[in-house]
C-alpha cells in the first residue's frame, strides 16, 4: 500500500512539472540599480520608470532617485531625478509622474524631469504605493499607519480610508 501510494505521488507530481509554465528571460539590465523598490510602465512613451531607494527604506536621506529605461531594458538616464528620500510605488496622471516618498508625494513633470509639486502627507508614516484613476486621482497607500490618502484634481491630499484594524 505505501509503495503504491508513493509512486502515486511520484506520478502525479512528474504530470504537474511537465505542464508548469515556463518562463522566458526576454532582457536584463546592467547592475547599476541602487535599492530598486518599484517600476512604472507608460506605456504612452515607451518608457519604464524605476524607483531607487538607494539606503534604506525608512530614511530621509535625500539619496533617492528615479531612473529611465527603454522596454529592452536599456538604461537612458540612470539618475533622471535625483533628491528624492526613500521612493517607493509610482503612478503618472497625463505628464505628472506621482511618486510616494516616506512622507511625501512628489509630483515629476516627466517631460522635464523636474520635480514641480511636493505635497505632504499629514501623518504619514511610510508611504509605499501609488494608483491614479481614469479621472487623474491619485491614490496612496500608507504601510505605516494602515491609511489611503488621496490627491484629487484640486492637489490637496485627503484621507481616503483608514483601516480599523
Amino acid at each position: 500500500m505505501k509503495k503504491t501510494a508513493f509512486i502515486l505521488i511520484i506520478l502525479c507530481t512528474a504530470y504537474n512539472i511537465s505542464f508548469a509554465q515556463q518562463l522566458t528571460l526576454k532582457w536584463k539590465t546592467d547592475t547599476v540599480f541602487r535599492v530598486p523598490e518599484s517600476v512604472y510602465l507608460n506605456s504612452q512613451n515607451n518608457i519604464l520608470y524605476v524607483a531607487n531607494i538607494d539606503g534604506k527604506s525608512d530614511q530621509k536621506d535625500g539619496k533617492g532617485f528615479i531612473s529611465k529605461l527603454t522596454l529592452d531594458g536599456k538604461v537612458d538616464q540612470l539618475e533622471w531625478v535625483t533628491g528624492l528620500n526613500a521612493p517607493k510605488g509610482m503612478g503618472l496622471v497625463k505628464n505628472l509622474l506621482y511618486v510616494a516618498d516616506l512622507t511625501v508625494v512628489s509630483v515629476i513633470d516627466i517631460t522635464t524631469g523636474k520635480i514641480v509639486a511636493t505635497h505632504e502627507i499629514e501623518g504619514a508614516n511610510f508611504l509605499n504605493d501609488v494608483t491614479a484613476s481614469e479621472k487623474g486621482e491619485v491614490y496612496i497607500s500608507d504601510s505605516g499607519t494602515g491609511k489611503i490618502h488621496i490627491i484629487q484634481n484640486n492637489g490637496k491630499p485627503t484621507l481616503y480610508f483608514q483601516s480599523t484594524e
